[in-house]
């Protein structure tokens, strides 16, 4: 990757997508496939990472693969975040990741939010990121203002879409530091808006 070397492509894709079966031993001690989810993550994290979606359909295919169908919840976030880093808006990707807000894993949840923020391109994502306003983990509401705001600066939403629903989003956190993060992020968003409509 850091020598962008795209003549052993094809393999990193063919590791990546390799979905045999590991065998029973490896099974037993929490594997999956024949290649390992550690190595399927850096597959992602390093060599398409670096090499770039640029001019490659087929990493950009493999990706929305890793974060649609791995089993291991590193993959998926690594592709998560790659889109996110990488991809100009698209639908496709847009839908993916929207998919992905329902994943089992909070990791992967708060990957596509960040990703969301970047390459969304619908209004309507909106009504779905509505459902993490009053989440138990604070986490998940600070990526959900962040994506607002992102949304927002991108101009795929308007300040009068978020006007009424700033006030909606919980803003406490457990956080130790003599900050609040979610907090101030929302105080951000609260002011966007308002000089928006201004």
């Amino acid at each position: 990757g850091l020598l962008r070397y795209e003549e052993r492509l094809d393999l990193m894709l063919a590791l990546l997508q390799d979905r045999r079966r590991a065998g029973r031993l490896q099974r037993l001690m929490g594997g999956d496939y024949r290649h390992p989810g550690i190595l399927r993550r850096n597959i992602v994290d390093f060599p398409l990472a670096r090499i770039g979606l640029k001019g490659h359909e087929p990493v950009r295919a493999a990706l929305l693969d890793a974060l649609v169908r791995d089993p291991y919840f590193e993959v998926r976030s690594a592709a998560a975040r790659v889109l996110g880093e990488q991809s100009p808006p698209d639908a496709e990707v847009e839908e993916a990741l929207t998919r992905a807000l329902g994943d089992r894993s909070e990791t992967v949840v708060v990957a596509a939010l960040r990703a969301l923020s970047r390459v969304a391109r619908r209004p309507e994502l909106l009504s779905r990121l509505r459902g993490f306003y009053t989440h138990t983990d604070w986490c998940f509401r600070q990526e959900t203002v962040r994506a607002l705001t992102g949304l927002l600066e991108r101009g795929v939403l308007r300040p009068r879409d978020l006007a009424a629903d700033v006030e909606q989003i919980l803003s406490t956190s457990p956080n130790f530091e003599p900050a609040f993060p979610l907090k101030e992020s929302l105080e951000a968003l609260v002011r966007k808006v308002r000089e928006g409509i201004a």
